[in-house]
């Protein structure tokens, strides 16, 4: 923050104070002033309490630079002065006191705390304070970093993913290490999980953990991420050309060495690279009979060649071990899936040897890890036979999982969310699906549960995870689901609005980017969305949500008032805070009002224009780049960032639009820097670039102005 605001706060405040408080014209403290401490540190940066007079009471604003210190002085307050000296007045988080308020939010973006103490006692106060200052100028130094809570940084990572932010789901698991939330194993699986879900291949294949990794028990989602990975880097380029042998000799080469073990845990149902692999597999090892069960039951034409000569002419009789046995081997090697399913035939078999009542409760504990509807009916059937008494099962459909909320059972919830097979909540019906968004509305605006930190996250969880399953439905934004999608984002903006996380901003982008598409009409209502984020906390932390909002909205609402005010709430606080801007930020604000209708004027007095020897060079025209592509299905607004981009450099700029993966995806793979408009494009576009993950810069919104400025970021990142 600028001295000018902190010095323009303190001349507005001392207008109210006493003669023998005044401030000399020519700036600084006097050292016998009754606050000079208090007064010294606040325009040092730091925390301080100011006052402002009136006639029978002291209105106190104490402000701090981050969230920390500011409850740091609170705590010092109410044990220093409060209640016995004052009375609290709260926290202000939104400017409603005209230009003071909004100065103290910019110097405060976690809010300003208000207190109040009588007119009679601002002597007796104010030495209070200076003791107070003076006391902790003196205690020793102790780094102190607070740790996020684990489940806080899961909803972020859970947030990260389901918005295509990359850097943000890595940084959550960072964190996770640093403080030491969760285990070596867990944060492992985690990088997984978002290598797998970005489709890293390489960063799996080659990340030097996995040979400690498969020894261990691990999540079944977590293992099929290791095989597509290790398939996607090194067996998936033979297959494209139709090299089986390729692949093969490539399997035995650098697959089966790590894999080979983990690989019988998986099924050919889990998806072609774990078919394949298990071809491979029965291929290097000379198992005839695992050949033709594939070859059996999961055709494939490209195994064929490969397995069919391991296949005798006439299949063994299989003797199949007796059912007890194989409940001990799928217990041992941890097989949840297996566990399930010689489960429900031993109930049903009544298999002698075996506690009914032991194997109940066993096969109860795979439910909370894996669904499992046909399991949850078998259970209390057998439950009511028994005992005639009905038996408690963790969830296994976003029916029952909406009867647990409405409960308060919200660690069960958790466990259904992260449960293995979950169904997606894009099956559901309409109606029911609306349900579980009113449901989930309900507990948002209820005060009692707002309050229980357990409610609050773990509701916040349900309504990322409904997002999610949309997201990565193939035919997302759909149709179908485009009447719940105002209330999407509705939710999540009020949950979350004032964030200053990368994920939930493109989150937001995302959601509202899928109503534009589907509701003409509702730009105005989603201008208003975008001022209740902003103003929640309208400081320099959000400049950058702020643009990007305006950037997807304003070529919807040319001319609109309420947009402008937006944007010139952000230029103003750009010009006062003498905010550093980089050259395509520059030029997308100034694009932005101009869209809108700014003055010249204003723009200028905002965003004076940049020439002479002192400007930095325009980083496009600098950094070599020969091609770029723009992959994006909002063919107006990547053709307007095409002519941007083109306009600043020599190369080449085109534009993918397509819904499928082709010529014009091979076209773009070809460039130097891919751009994704991650809320438009579809999984068979996204899959078009699997081998060239290193060009790829993910773009949070759908505006002309992200696109340039999600390239200028990939390149200041290359340092290029």
């Amino acid at each position: 923050m600028t001295e000018a605001t902190r010095a323009q706060v303190l001349k507005t405040l001392s207008a109210s104070w006493p003669s023998t408080w005044k401030l000399p014209v020519t700036g600084g403290v006097p050292a016998g002033h009754p606050l000079a401490s208090t007064l010294q540190v606040f325009l040092e940066g730091g925390p301080a309490s100011l006052p402002y007079l009136k006639d029978s009471e002291v209105s106190w604003c104490t402000v701090a630079p981050s969230a920390e210190e500011l409850r740091a002085s609170i705590d010092a307050l109410r044990a220093w002065l409060l209640p016995s000296f004052g009375w609290e007045e709260g926290t202000r988080t939104t400017a409603q006191g005209g230009e003071l308020s909004a100065l103290l939010l910019s110097l405060s973006p976690a809010g300003y705390f208000r207190w109040k103490s009588p007119r009679k006692s601002l002597d007796w106060v104010a030495h209070k304070l200076e003791t107070m200052r003076r006391l902790e100028s003196r205690r020793p130094v102790h780094t102190f970093v607070q740790a996020p809570s684990l489940l806080e940084l899961r909803l972020r990572f859970a947030t990260a993913l389901a918005a295509g932010e990359h850097d943000s789901a890595e940084d959550a698991i960072r964190i996770i290490d640093r403080h030491l939330l969760d285990s070596a194993v867990n944060t492992h699986s985690m990088r997984l999980r978002m290598w797998d879900h970005f489709r890293e291949w390489e960063r799996i294949a080659t990340y030097s953990a996995v040979a400690d990794l498969v020894r261990i028990r691990m999540p079944h989602r977590v293992r099929l991420a290791l095989v597509r990975g290790f398939h996607g880097h090194f067996l998936a380029a033979f297959e494209a050309c139709g090299d089986v042998e390729g692949a093969a000799r490539a399997y035995v080469a650098s697959v089966h060495p790590l894999l080979s073990e983990l690989l019988p845990s998986c099924r050919p149902e889990d998806g072609v690279e774990v078919r394949r692999s298990l071809g491979y597999r029965a291929w290097h090892l000379q198992q005839g009979e695992q050949a033709a069960q594939l070859l059996r039951d999961a055709p494939d034409p490209f195994l064929e060649p490969l397995l069919r000569p391991l296949v005798a002419e006439e299949e063994p009789v299989r003797v199949e071990p007796p059912l007890d046995e194989q409940w001990k081997a799928a217990r041992g090697h941890h097989d949840t899936r297996a566990q399930q399913e010689v489960g429900i035939r031993l109930l049903s078999a009544a298999q002698e040897g075996l506690s009914s009542v032991q194997l109940l409760h066993q096969l109860a504990e795979t439910l909370q890890s894996r669904v499992n509807p046909e399991l949850s009916a078998t259970l209390r059937r057998v439950a009511r036979a028994l005992s005639g008494e009905p038996v408690a099962l963790a969830p296994t459909s976003w029916k029952e999982c909406l009867e647990v909320m409405r409960d308060g059972n919200w660690a069960v919830v958790g466990q259904f969310l992260d449960a293995e097979a979950r169904p997606s909540a894009v099956e559901l019906p309409l109606e029911s699906f609306r349900e579980l968004l009113d449901s989930l509305e309900e507990s948002f605006t209820d005060p009692a549960l707002d309050a229980d930190p357990r409610a609050r996250d773990g509701s916040l969880g349900v309504l990322v995870a409904l997002i999610n399953d949309l997201r990565v439905d193939l035919e997302f934004p759909s149709p179908r689901h485009a009447s719940l999608f105002p209330q999407f984002l509705r939710l999540f903006t009020a949950r979350k609005k004032g964030s200053l996380n990368r994920e939930d901003a493109a989150l937001f982008l995302l959601l509202a980017s899928a109503v534009l598409a589907f509701h003409p009409g509702s730009e105005r209502t989603l201008v208003q969305e975008v001022e209740s984020w902003w103003s929640q906390r309208p400081g320099e932390g959000l400049l950058l949500f702020l643009l990007e909002a305006l950037s997807l909205v304003s070529p919807h609402v040319p001319g609109d008032s309420a947009c402008l005010a937006l944007w010139t709430q952000g230029a103003e606080l750009l010009h006062r805070q003498e905010v550093a801007l980089t050259a395509g930020e520059w030029r997308a604000w100034r694009s932005i009002g101009q869209r809108l209708g700014a003055a010249k004027e204003l723009l200028d007095t905002f965003l004076p224009p940049r020439e002479g020897p002192g400007v930095r060079a325009d980083p496009l025209a600098v950094a070599g780049l020969k091609k770029v592509a723009i992959v994006s299905r909002q063919e107006r607004q990547a053709k307007e960032a095409a002519a941007q981009i083109q306009a600043r450099f020599s190369g080449k700029v085109v534009v993918v639009t397509d819904k499928a993966a082709g010529a014009a995806t091979r076209d773009a793979a070809s460039a130097d820097v891919i751009l994704l408009v991650w809320s438009t494009i579809s999984h068979a576009v996204y899959r078009a670039f699997d081998s060239v993950r290193d060009r790829l810069a993910y773009v949070p919104g759908s505006g002309s102005e992200s696109i340039v400025l999600a390239l200028e970021r990939f390149l200041e990142r290359r340092g290029l």
